[in-house]
């Protein structure tokens, strides 16, 4: 599944994961992202809080995230940090 959201918060789970929270145009949803403090990691780029992003979700587990596409950073552009 595919959702466009904001992301307003990032909270470490585990050693390497993280849980996300998503402002989305109907709802708030968090998802399990799986080894997103591992070096490299291929959402590394894309999660930051205050970020427009295109979320995919597994197929089979829609509350773990597949891939992530930042769309803007709503933070740099606004001089937010």
């Amino acid at each position: 599944m595919k959702f466009t959201g904001i992301i307003y918060k990032i909270t470490p789970y585990k050693e390497k994961d993280a849980i996300i929270n998503i402002i989305r145009e109907d709802n708030i949803s968090s998802l399990l992202v799986n080894r997103a403090f591992a070096q490299p990691s291929k959402h590394q780029d894309a999660l930051h809080p205050i970020s427009l992003c295109e979320f995919t979700t597994n197929e089979k587990n829609t509350k773990s995230l597949k891939d992530v596409k930042l769309l803007t950073n709503i933070s740099k552009t606004h001089n937010l940090t």
